[in-house]
C-alpha cells in the first residue's frame, strides 16, 4: 500500500498504519496531521458490490470535498496492494461514477450548508431555534443524499412539515 501511495506524509502513515489509529496517536502528529489521518483511516469507498449513487454520494459527504481524493488514493493502494483486477477494476467504476455524479448540474448537496433551506428558514418552519433546526436540516441532507431531486425549497418545507 506505501508503495502505491502518493509521498505525501500522513498518507503514506495512513497507508502504513490502516486500521491502527493508536498507532497514528503515538507519533506524535500535529493535531491537524492526527484528525486528517483519523478521518481517512476511517473511510472506505464503496465499491464492492457495484455501489448505488445514493451510496457514492453518502461517502463523498462523509469524505467531505476537501478529502475525497485523498480517500480515492488510499483506496486504489488498498486494492493495488491486493493485486485485485476485479477490485481496481470497480475502484476505477465507482470512481468514475461518483466524478459523473459530483460534475451534474446542480452538483449534488453533500453538507447542510448546500440545501436549499437554511439555518433560519429552517428555524422558521420548527418554530424556533435549537436542536430541532440542526435535526432538521441533518434529516433533509439524508434524504438529499438519497434523492438529490428533494434539494428545492419546497420539497425540504414539506419534508420539514411531515416530520414534525
Amino acid at each position: 500500500r506505501v508503495d502505491r501511495t502518493p509521498r505525501v506524509f500522513v498518507l503514506r502513515l495512513i497507508a502504513m498504519f490502516r486500521g491502527q489509529v493508536s498507532a497514528l496517536e503515538a507519533l506524535k502528529l500535529s493535531t491537524d496531521d492526527l484528525n486528517r489521518a483519523k478521518h481517512l483511516d476511517d473511510l472506505r469507498a464503496p465499491i464492492d458490490p457495484r455501489p448505488t449513487d445514493a451510496q457514492l454520494r453518502r461517502f463523498a459527504a462523509r469524505a467531505t470535498r476537501a478529502r475525497l481524493h485523498e480517500a480515492w488514493v488510499l483506496e486504489r493502494a488498498e486494492q493495488g496492494a491486493r493485486k485485485s483486477t476485479e477490485g481496481l477494476k470497480a475502484w476505477k467504476d465507482a470512481r468514475d461514477r461518483l466524478r459523473a455524479i459530483l460534475e451534474a448540474k446542480p452538483p449534488p448537496a453533500l453538507t447542510v450548508g448546500e440545501l436549499a433551506l437554511n439555518g433560519l428558514q429552517v428555524a422558521e418552519l420548527v418554530g424556533g431555534k435549537g436542536p430541532r433546526v440542526g435535526e432538521s436540516l441533518r434529516r433533509c441532507l439524508d434524504a438529499v443524499l438519497d434523492d438529490p431531486s428533494l434539494n428545492t425549497p419546497e420539497r425540504l418545507t414539506a419534508l420539514i412539515r411531515a416530520g414534525k
